[in-house]
């Protein structure tokens, strides 16, 4: 029985954290959707270069640039949370 506790606290945990690195990987790739639109990218285009951050193939350097960047927004236009950029990106287009 304690066994089954221990067990279903762990895949709780486990869940858990899955969640919230799913949720950081689309609000760095919401940020950058948001970006390129600034830049005058379409949203079909923006789509495809967010998808594109945060992968395998991806490069590191910008990976970390743009994940301090879009840290930095937050905190500056939404007190430091991620949902609304994300909720911003997805009204724009974005695709989660």
């Amino acid at each position: 029985m304690i066994f089954a506790v221990i067990l279903f606290f762990v895949l709780l945990v486990w869940v858990f954290l899955r969640a919230s690195k799913n949720r950081g990987k689309n609000f760095v790739q919401s940020f950058y959707f948001l970006s390129c639109l600034e830049n005058g990218k379409t949203a079909e285009e923006a789509n495809g270069l967010a998808q594109n951050l945060l992968t395998s193939g991806s490069d590191p350097k910008k990976n970390k640039r743009v994940a301090r960047l879009a840290s930095d927004y937050s905190q500056e236009k939404y007190n430091g949370r991620q949902l609304p950029v994300i909720q911003e990106a997805a009204s724009k287009g974005f695709i989660v």
